[in-house]
């Protein structure tokens, strides 16, 4: 089976004729490219905020943010924590003007672009059972680089099937 994504929201590769139609409807006057441009880019925003609404799930525990991080001197690992457990506290990203957040085959994912690259975020939620000094030594593994797939599925679970029952997936 191929490993299929299913994007939840993306502003990259905005393409004009894409949102023809949007532009005909809403904007019949404007004839210049860049404010056509800018047009589609705030529509787009407002479309953010709608996903953001369908996924105002609560998940009992917090979600974990494990990134693969690109930076000026390099890439690096990385984790944040969204206590809040909602799925809705994902959908932002200060540091990437260029962003998609998706589901692949497994887990819900974001990939994003910025001055000095790119940054990759997988979102898992701490299974039940988890203790805080679980939590820091699994936080250890990831900030020493010996943190492995059979860890991550130890100490947390797919958010993908609360999105997938959203999207009817």
């Amino acid at each position: 089976m191929k490993n299929k994504e299913r994007i939840i929201w993306s502003n990259e590769n905005l393409d004009i004729k894409d949102w023809q139609y949007f532009l005909e409807e809403e904007y019949p006057e404007v004839e210049n490219e860049w404010e056509k441009y800018s047009l589609i880019e705030e529509e787009n925003g407002y479309y953010l905020e709608d996903e953001r609404l369908n996924l105002d799930i609560r998940l009992p525990n917090e979600i974990v943010v494990l990134g693969d991080i690109g930076r000026w001197n390099g890439r690096v690992n990385g984790y944040k924590t969204i206590k809040s457990g909602n799925v809705k506290d994902c959908l932002y990203d200060e540091d990437c003007g260029y962003c998609t957040w998706y589901c692949d085959r497994y887990n819900f994912k974001f990939k994003g672009h910025h001055h000095d690259g790119s940054n990759c975020y997988t979102y898992r939620a701490f299974r039940d059972w988890v203790t805080e000094e679980q939590k820091d030594r699994f936080y250890d593994a990831i900030y020493y680089g010996k943190c492995n797939d059979r860890m991550i599925r130890r100490y947390t679970e797919s958010i993908k099937p609360y999105i997938a029952k959203v999207y009817g997936w």
